[in-house]
């Protein structure tokens, strides 16, 4: 019994050194591109910023970008919200993102985590993972996985926030 509680203790403490931020750090992505940025620097002119953690090879992040990508601009022109999608592959290049993203005709900005620092630092261990961070980069949602008709959820809790955190559209 002793040892199972030592264990739990142990594993609390790792899951804690893990732990999400609460605001977006100061690490480098790729932007499509090729050129560099910090993730803290992603900004939307004063309203939210919805950022989902997706992969190439992840069909659930395929179809929740795709289930979005169709009710986009409808969602900007309620909302005011900013899509930004951060590939998490590895073993590819951003060109190849780019690409991928190009042939699905997605409207929002592609991005890359290249180095798997900003999924590290904000604990990210499955996608697709959602964030939805305010003006400030203050993260206030999250959401992980997708089943088709998620994306209705997603929009009703856009709305929600707009109205509990008082951000103007």
């Amino acid at each position: 019994m002793k040892k199972i509680i030592i264990c739990l203790c142990l594993l609390i403490l790792y899951r804690q050194s893990f732990a999400q931020t609460d605001t977006l750090p100061h690490v480098l992505i790729k932007r499509s591109n090729g050129t560099k940025l910090y993730a803290s620097e992603l900004t939307n002119q004063g309203k939210l910023i919805l950022i989902s953690f997706w992969a190439t090879w992840c069909k659930f992040c395929i179809a929740e970008l795709s289930a979005i990508s169709s009710q986009y601009q409808s969602w900007q022109d309620s909302t005011g919200v900013k899509l930004v999608a951060i590939s998490t592959d590895a073993g590819v290049t951003e060109e190849y993102i780019k690409k991928f993203a190009e042939r699905r005709n997605w409207p929002f900005k592609i991005y890359w985590d290249y180095k798997k620092a900003l999924k590290k630092s904000l604990g990210i261990e499955e996608i697709p993972h959602l964030f939805l961070v305010d003006p400030s980069g203050r993260i206030i949602w999250q959401k992980i996985g997708f089943n088709p008709g998620d994306e209705t959820i997603i929009f009703a809790k856009l709305k929600e926030l707009l109205l509990t955190q008082k951000i103007i559209k």
